[in-house]
């Protein structure tokens, strides 16, 4: 059962709701995105996942969390143990090109250029005679 001072947390940083439901992080497998509104809530949310995974005898790797800004403010100061994270203007996640002004042409360019690839590698295959059209 969620505590209730993550919940408030969670409503006071969010910067989505869905269903009026306060969203502050993205978790798949092993990746997870936090989400916050001010660099305050970013700095809470990463020591309240800190204060997790060391319960759970996990540890975070500092040079592999990165802070990416959505807005024109400087760029947010988050530490792990002293240690500054890398401020990014774009990130991967799940395959998905994130970037901090929200546009998503770079992605679109991405995955367009991999079907191009794929279709072009097939080609040979649809257009030969040879290839028996009954399995």
């Amino acid at each position: 059962m969620r505590d209730v001072e993550a919940e408030d947390t969670e409503d006071k940083y969010s910067a989505i709701k869905l269903n009026g439901n306060p969203i502050t992080e993205l978790r798949y497998a092993d990746y997870t995105a936090l989400l916050s509104k001010t660099t305050e809530g970013l700095n809470e949310l990463m020591q309240n996942v800190k204060k997790f995974s060391q319960n759970k005898n996990l540890l975070l790797n500092a040079k592999k969390t990165k802070v990416m800004d959505s807005d024109k403010s400087p760029a947010s100061s988050i530490l792990i143990d002293n240690e500054a994270l890398e401020n990014v203007t774009h990130f991967n996640y799940l395959g998905a090109n994130i970037q901090a002004d929200g546009k998503i042409t770079p992605d679109i360019r991405k995955r367009l250029a991999i079907a191009t690839s794929k279709l072009k590698s097939m080609m040979n295959i649809w257009k030969s005679q040879s290839t028996p059209l009954k399995i």
